[in-house]
């Protein structure tokens, strides 16, 4: 995990890449009414594909996108293996949220002056031990919910390192 928490993983498949591709079709071609799993997504004609939850939480509207998390991956063929390549990346407005309250927490720990008044400084040193694991749990579970569902479908596990 960097510090905008992506983190990336790599399946080795045991089927043909066709097979594989074939799988891919259960994610891409879900009914919106199918409540079994909740995920979908995407498959490009380069291998490439692009998974996301359909339904979450909420809605985040911004620059940043508007889902919680995304999937992204590759699929390649190598021998009699196919190779997946996943990274899963949150959404880049809850990650910068996050970094902000821990910064402007630190700031104010240390008493650096600002230009922030006092009322706004009380603020400041209970929002990131409140709102800061909020944030970062939210994050952890959807990237968690996301992964599963993935694997589960598609019924791999990453390879040990």
């Amino acid at each position: 995990m960097d510090i905008l928490f992506r983190r990336k993983y790599t399946y080795a498949i045991n089927k043909s890449f066709g097979d594989t591709v074939d799988d891919f079709s259960k994610i891409t071609t879900r009914s919106w009414r199918d409540f079994s799993d909740n995920i979908t997504g995407k498959l490009n004609e380069d291998y490439s594909f692009l998974f996301f939850h359909k339904w979450t939480l909420g809605y985040i509207n911004g620059i940043f996108g508007n889902k919680f998390v995304y999937l992204q991956g590759q699929i390649s063929a190598q021998r009699e293996k196919t190779i997946i390549t996943i990274q899963l990346n949150p959404n880049l407005g809850l990650v910068f949220l996050h970094h902000l309250l821990a910064i402007l927490f630190i700031i104010e720990l240390f008493s650096i002056k600002t230009t922030i008044n006092t009322q706004s400084e009380l603020f400041l040193l209970i929002s990131y031990p409140i709102f800061g694991p909020i944030i970062l749990g939210t994050i952890i579970l959807m990237t968690n919910g996301l992964k599963k569902n993935f694997e589960k479908i598609l019924d791999i596990r990453p390879e040990q390192s």
